[in-house]
Protein backbone atom coordinates (compact mmCIF):
# COMPACT_ATOMS: atom_id res chain seq x y z
CA UNK A 1 0.00 0.00 0.00
CA UNK A 2 1.02 3.54 -0.42
CA UNK A 3 2.54 4.79 2.80
CA UNK A 4 -0.79 4.85 4.37
CA UNK A 5 -1.37 7.88 6.96
CA UNK A 6 1.10 9.92 4.67
CA UNK A 7 -0.32 13.18 4.04
CA UNK A 8 2.57 14.16 1.83
CA UNK A 9 1.99 11.64 -0.75
CA UNK A 10 -1.23 12.68 -3.38
CA UNK A 11 -3.35 15.89 -2.70
CA UNK A 12 -5.95 17.42 -1.00
CA UNK A 13 -9.48 17.00 -1.75
CA UNK A 14 -11.15 20.06 -1.71
CA UNK A 15 -14.30 22.02 -2.80
CA UNK A 16 -13.04 21.31 -6.51
CA UNK A 17 -13.62 17.33 -5.79
CA UNK A 18 -16.97 15.90 -5.63
CA UNK A 19 -16.38 12.47 -4.36
CA UNK A 20 -18.74 9.76 -5.98
CA UNK A 21 -20.87 7.32 -4.36
CA UNK A 22 -19.91 3.86 -4.36
CA UNK A 23 -21.49 1.57 -7.09
CA UNK A 24 -21.24 -1.74 -8.09
CA UNK A 25 -17.90 -1.27 -9.97
CA UNK A 26 -15.95 0.02 -7.56
CA UNK A 27 -16.56 -2.59 -5.05
CA UNK A 28 -15.84 -5.04 -7.71
CA UNK A 29 -12.45 -3.07 -8.30
CA UNK A 30 -11.91 -3.39 -4.44
CA UNK A 31 -12.85 -6.45 -3.54
CA UNK A 32 -10.46 -7.72 -6.89
CA UNK A 33 -7.68 -5.47 -6.20
CA UNK A 34 -8.22 -6.35 -1.89
CA UNK A 35 -7.55 -2.20 -1.87
CA UNK A 36 -10.80 -0.51 0.19
CA UNK A 37 -9.30 2.98 -0.53
CA UNK A 38 -9.96 3.30 -3.89
CA UNK A 39 -12.68 5.84 -4.80
CA UNK A 40 -13.64 7.65 -7.68
CA UNK A 41 -14.18 11.48 -7.55
CA UNK A 42 -15.56 13.95 -10.44
CA UNK A 43 -13.06 17.00 -10.71
CA UNK A 44 -16.01 19.84 -10.88
CA UNK A 45 -13.43 22.12 -12.58
CA UNK A 46 -12.06 20.46 -15.60
CA UNK A 47 -14.38 17.37 -15.87
CA UNK A 48 -12.82 14.82 -15.26
CA UNK A 49 -13.19 11.80 -13.79
CA UNK A 50 -10.49 10.48 -11.48
CA UNK A 51 -9.80 6.75 -9.67
CA UNK A 52 -7.99 7.67 -6.68
CA UNK A 53 -6.96 5.53 -3.60
CA UNK A 54 -6.77 7.68 -0.09
CA UNK A 55 -3.63 8.05 1.62
CA UNK A 56 -4.42 9.49 4.10
CA UNK A 57 -8.35 10.01 5.63
CA UNK A 58 -8.27 12.38 8.28
CA UNK A 59 -10.38 15.58 9.46
CA UNK A 60 -11.44 17.27 7.13
CA UNK A 61 -9.11 17.56 4.62
CA UNK A 62 -8.43 14.02 2.98
CA UNK A 63 -5.38 12.92 0.76
CA UNK A 64 -5.56 10.85 -2.13
CA UNK A 65 -3.23 9.75 -4.75
CA UNK A 66 -4.79 9.87 -8.25
CA UNK A 67 -4.56 6.35 -10.07
CA UNK A 68 -5.87 7.67 -13.40
CA UNK A 69 -8.11 10.62 -15.13
CA UNK A 70 -10.84 9.85 -17.25
CA UNK A 71 -13.12 11.73 -19.40
CA UNK A 72 -16.20 9.57 -18.00
CA UNK A 73 -16.95 7.10 -15.49
CA UNK A 74 -13.98 4.67 -15.58
CA UNK A 75 -15.77 2.12 -15.65
CA UNK A 76 -17.18 3.48 -19.20
CA UNK A 77 -13.75 4.76 -20.27
CA UNK A 78 -13.33 1.61 -22.73
CA UNK A 79 -10.59 0.49 -20.34
CA UNK A 80 -10.75 -3.07 -19.58
CA UNK A 81 -11.98 -4.53 -15.90
CA UNK A 82 -8.03 -6.12 -16.26
CA UNK A 83 -6.36 -3.01 -16.76
CA UNK A 84 -8.04 -1.51 -13.40
CA UNK A 85 -7.02 -4.57 -11.77
CA UNK A 86 -3.21 -4.19 -12.07
CA UNK A 87 -3.25 -0.59 -12.01
CA UNK A 88 -5.02 -0.55 -8.45
CA UNK A 89 -2.84 -3.87 -7.36
CA UNK A 90 -0.67 -4.07 -4.30
CA UNK A 91 2.86 -3.82 -6.93
CA UNK A 92 1.47 -1.10 -8.90
CA UNK A 93 1.22 1.11 -5.46
CA UNK A 94 3.95 0.03 -4.01
CA UNK A 95 6.23 0.51 -7.15
CA UNK A 96 5.12 4.19 -7.07
CA UNK A 97 5.58 4.53 -3.44
CA UNK A 98 9.02 3.66 -4.18
CA UNK A 99 8.96 6.26 -7.08
CA UNK A 100 7.87 9.33 -4.98
CA UNK A 101 10.52 7.46 -2.37
CA UNK A 102 13.28 7.82 -5.20
CA UNK A 103 12.21 11.29 -6.19
CA UNK A 104 12.31 12.78 -2.69
CA UNK A 105 15.87 11.34 -1.59
CA UNK A 106 17.49 12.65 -4.81
CA UNK A 107 15.44 16.21 -4.10
CA UNK A 108 17.16 16.10 -0.46
CA UNK A 109 20.36 14.91 -2.14
CA UNK A 110 20.68 17.86 -3.92
CA UNK A 111 19.31 20.45 -1.84
CA UNK A 112 22.18 19.44 0.73
CA UNK A 113 24.50 19.87 -2.57
CA UNK A 114 23.60 22.85 -3.37
CA UNK A 115 23.72 24.33 0.36
CA UNK A 116 27.00 22.72 0.78
CA UNK A 117 28.31 24.20 -2.30
CA UNK A 118 26.95 27.76 -0.86
CA UNK A 119 28.99 26.95 2.34
CA UNK A 120 32.10 26.59 -0.14
CA UNK A 121 31.48 29.67 -1.06
CA UNK A 122 30.92 31.99 1.26
CA UNK A 123 33.82 30.07 3.36
CA UNK A 124 36.08 31.25 0.24
CA UNK A 125 34.58 35.03 0.42
CA UNK A 126 35.03 35.19 3.84
CA UNK A 127 38.40 33.89 3.48
CA UNK A 128 38.93 37.13 0.82
CA UNK A 129 37.62 39.32 3.39
CA UNK A 130 34.17 39.77 1.59
CA UNK A 131 31.74 39.38 4.13
CA UNK A 132 28.87 40.79 2.05
CA UNK A 133 29.31 38.26 0.04
CA UNK A 134 29.27 35.92 2.22
CA UNK A 135 25.85 36.25 3.63
CA UNK A 136 24.53 36.50 0.13
CA UNK A 137 25.70 32.68 -0.40
CA UNK A 138 25.05 31.66 3.32
CA UNK A 139 21.16 33.14 2.36
CA UNK A 140 21.59 31.44 -1.05
CA UNK A 141 21.51 34.06 -3.09
CA UNK A 142 24.21 34.19 -5.73
CA UNK A 143 25.92 37.80 -6.42
CA UNK A 144 25.76 39.36 -9.55
CA UNK A 145 29.19 40.17 -10.92
CA UNK A 146 28.64 42.71 -13.75
CA UNK A 147 30.44 44.57 -16.02
CA UNK A 148 28.90 47.91 -16.72
CA UNK A 149 29.88 48.61 -20.11
CA UNK A 150 27.42 49.05 -22.11
CA UNK A 151 24.84 51.47 -23.43
CA UNK A 152 23.00 54.07 -20.83
CA UNK A 153 19.81 51.63 -20.76
CA UNK A 154 21.70 48.72 -19.67
CA UNK A 155 23.83 50.23 -16.97
CA UNK A 156 20.73 52.06 -15.49
CA UNK A 157 18.72 48.95 -15.45
CA UNK A 158 22.05 46.68 -13.88
CA UNK A 159 22.15 49.56 -11.40
CA UNK A 160 18.30 49.00 -10.57
CA UNK A 161 18.85 45.70 -9.82
CA UNK A 162 21.49 46.06 -7.91
CA UNK A 163 19.68 47.98 -5.91
CA UNK A 164 16.71 45.99 -5.46
CA UNK A 165 19.15 43.02 -4.49
CA UNK A 166 20.96 45.42 -1.82
CA UNK A 167 17.14 45.71 -0.53
CA UNK A 168 16.44 42.32 -0.65
CA UNK A 169 19.37 41.84 1.45
CA UNK A 170 18.75 44.63 3.85
CA UNK A 171 15.30 42.47 4.88
CA UNK A 172 17.10 39.37 5.36
CA UNK A 173 20.14 40.77 7.12
CA UNK A 174 17.53 43.09 9.11
CA UNK A 175 18.86 46.05 7.75
CA UNK A 176 22.38 45.35 8.31
CA UNK A 177 23.96 45.54 4.55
Amino acid sequence: MINEGSPTIGMFLDGRHEVLEDDGWIRDLREATGNDRLFVYHHLEVGSYVLAAYTHYEGEAPTCIEIGAYEEYPANSGTPFSVFVALCSPASENAVSDMVAQKRAARIEQEQANYEERMRRAKRAKARNDDYEARLYAHGITPLHVDLKGDDETTERLVDLARSANRIMATIDGGKT
